[in-house]
């Protein structure tokens, strides 16, 4: 299968510098919290389970323009099947990370999206963390290429998904984004979702040491 390493990269980059800073401020927050938020956000694990990851960088003028306070942006790959993800895990104020979804920043990269994003449980556990699950695709490329891409927000540390996620987040002091992309042609056997799963199942549960607000 042939993979993209620097997709998710590109596409938060390119986007969002032509997009320009979307974000309004919706409730109060507190700065010393959203720096202890950013500082604890690099902290998720590079190497766990059969997952190897490698860190990318943004532009800062790009981490500014997005309203991230801390971010991290890699490439995980799976050892044992070589299924490869990308993810983007950011924290902020609730405006500017509510408002770029996917729709938005990857629409703006020429994917469409080619059907309506469900609800998605990665564990099948009732009240387990929700993410919208959807693929583009871009019907204009030589190779045509789509996008497998689940997504959601972490407020007071419960990841959770909402139609209007600008009003539904609104006044959480930081709020936390996460990505999950997989790049795939049709040709590929990866329509499922079911590798973003597997890393979402395993990578979810070290990630509460980050985004659960302190006591």
């Amino acid at each position: 299968m042939r993979k993209s390493r620097y997709l998710l990269l590109a596409l938060v980059a390119g986007v969002i510098a032509a997009d320009g800073y979307l974000g309004g401020v919706w409730g109060g927050w507190s700065r010393h919290d959203l720096d202890e938020a950013a500082a604890r956000v690099p902290q998720a694990p590079l190497t766990f389970g059969d997952w190897k990851g490698e860190s990318l960088d943004l532009n800062a003028k790009v981490v500014e323009r997005a309203g991230f306070r801390g971010y991290t942006v890699r490439r995980y790959e799976n050892r044992r099947t070589g299924a490869a993800v990308q993810i983007l895990l950011a924290c902020g104020r609730p405006g500017p990370l509510s408002v770029h979804t996917p729709e938005v920043c990857f629409g703006g990269a020429g994917f469409a999206l080619t059907g309506n994003p469900t609800r998605f449980v990665p564990d099948d556990s009732p009240g387990g963390p929700e993410f919208f699950k959807a693929t583009f695709g871009k019907k204009d490329s030589p190779a045509p290429e789509k996008l497998r891409v689940l997504w959601s927000w972490n407020k007071n540390g419960a990841w959770r998904v909402a139609d209007n996620p600008r009003w539904t987040f609104a006044g959480t002091p930081v709020l936390y984004k996460l990505y999950v992309t997989q790049e795939f042609y049709p040709r590929d056997d990866a329509t499922d979702g079911a590798d973003c799963a597997e890393f979402l199942r395993d990578f979810l549960p070290l990630l509460e040491p980050i985004v659960k607000p302190a006591p």
